[in-house]
């Protein structure tokens, strides 16, 4: 592993960076670094995957070219605060994509966005220590920079196309700024709470007012899109008049 240590890059204080050519999966490759006890604030990163996971069970397309990260965090919390990290995510890779493009957007739970495509996801993975003791959560997150998968759900997109092939920074400038903004964003959580993060969130979220169709693994749900609770769930207007309070799921536009 020392090989693979990077101390070239500037990170916040208490952050370490370790870098592969390829892994199967940074989140399966930190998760083993975390069991064998790895400070809080480790990274893993690689340059391609082979087996790269997405949420719900889903794979996500891994070419060279883009960023595969995984970040490790031991906070003193439960597993249901745990989760909010999601959106803590989401906004860190927000506001570094803004600093390339004004087009960026976010689809709820923590779809990232670019003119409506998707062009970053975030996947989170916990160990639990004891009924409901949080031992770790590892923090996944995917940006397409140079490439994207054409038979997705969902329109995909990445930053150097949408930026006319002008995107030319560097993987490690990459890696600066999502950390610096991953450690700003995760202490307003860490020190305030959810909805802080949530009222910035929604300064890039789209689709409130707007007919959806909600897919999950119990089933589908189709109405409006009425808003973003300080929980973080999405309230849904059924065709049928009933309001809905939604925690898992994806969101198509009608």
């Amino acid at each position: 592993m020392s090989d693979n240590k990077v101390q070239n890059v500037d990170l916040p204080k208490g952050y370490q960076l370790y870098l592969f050519d390829e892994l199967p999966s940074t989140n399966d490759h930190l998760k083993e670094l975390a069991d064998s006890g790895y400070a809080h604030k480790s990274i893993v990163c690689a340059r391609s995957q082979s087996k790269g996971k997405g949420r719900l069970g889903r794979s996500w397309v891994s070419a060279k070219g883009n960023l595969f990260i995984s970040y490790l965090f031991r906070p003193d919390v439960t597993l249901e605060k745990a989760g909010e990290l999601s959106f803590v995510a989401s906004l860190a890779v927000a506001n570094v994509l803004s600093k390339f493009t004004d087009k960026v957007a976010c689809k709820w739970p923590n779809d990232i966005l670019i003119n409506r495509k998707k062009v970053s996801g975030v996947l989170l993975e916990t160990k639990l220590n004891g009924e409901n003791n949080l031992e770790y959560i590892v923090m996944g997150i995917g940006i397409n920079l140079r490439t994207n998968p054409t038979d997705t759900p969902y329109q995909a997109t990445n930053l150097n196309d949408e930026l006319g092939g002008k995107f030319n920074t560097d993987l490690l400038k990459i890696i600066e700024l999502l950390t610096n903004e991953i450690e700003t964003v995760y202490t307003i959580w860490n020190n305030e709470s959810l909805s802080s993060i949530l009222d910035n969130l929604r300064r890039y979220m789209i689709g409130i007012g707007e007919k959806i169709e909600i897919r999950r693994p119990t089933g589908n749900d189709k109405g409006i899109l009425l808003n973003i609770t300080d929980k973080g769930l999405l309230v849904l207007e059924k065709t049928n008049g009933e309001i809905e309070e939604i925690s898992v799921g994806d969101v198509f536009w009608q």
